[in-house]
């Protein structure tokens, strides 16, 4: 009888999470074609990040995460999307970063791994190895051991992304 109650019990709830994960996968498709983005600029607390940018009817706001990777940088930017109408959803595009190329010099670098939605490749600078992870677009492709053009950060060697 307990195991019946338990069972009717946990279907809902399990049926729930399913539609919520649907939903919320929609809703971020939606935010990325229909939406408008703005300059997610990061900020490292602990193990979590906070992102910072500016929304028209809003102004100022963040949204605060667990950390999606040991590869996020203080002071890195990336797009953010939102819509008017769905307050308080927006969704971080790690694999938009904003680049103030200003504050960049290129060199190569060379891929260790990849797969659809990620790429690790390692590089010198000055003497010092870094690797990075970098989120990339669905049509991206690599071969392991590639040669790679980069874009580094001049102050801080340790950012890095693929020239694409």
């Amino acid at each position: 009888m307990k195991r019946n109650l338990l069972i009717l019990v946990s279907i809902p709830i399990i049926v729930g999470a399913i539609v919520m994960s649907i939903n919320a996968d929609q809703e971020y498709d939606f935010l990325k074609s229909h939406g408008k983005y703005s300059a997610c600029k990061i900020e490292v607390r602990g193990s979590d990040i906070e992102c910072h940018f500016t929304l028209d009817k809003v102004g100022e706001t963040s949204k605060r995460m667990t950390k999606p990777h040991a590869y996020i940088f203080e002071g890195e930017s990336y797009r953010v999307y939102y819509h008017d109408s769905i307050e308080g959803r927006y969704y971080i595009a790690f694999d938009k970063p904003i680049i103030d190329t200003s504050q960049f010099s290129t060199s190569s670098g060379v891929i260790e791994s990849w797969k659809e939605g990620g790429v690790m490749f390692n590089y010198e600078i000055d003497g010092f190895q870094y690797d990075r992870f970098q989120h990339i677009s669905s049509d991206m492709t690599f071969s392991n051991n590639q040669t790679v053009p980069i874009l580094y950060k001049l102050d801080n060697p340790g950012i890095a992304y693929l020239i694409q």
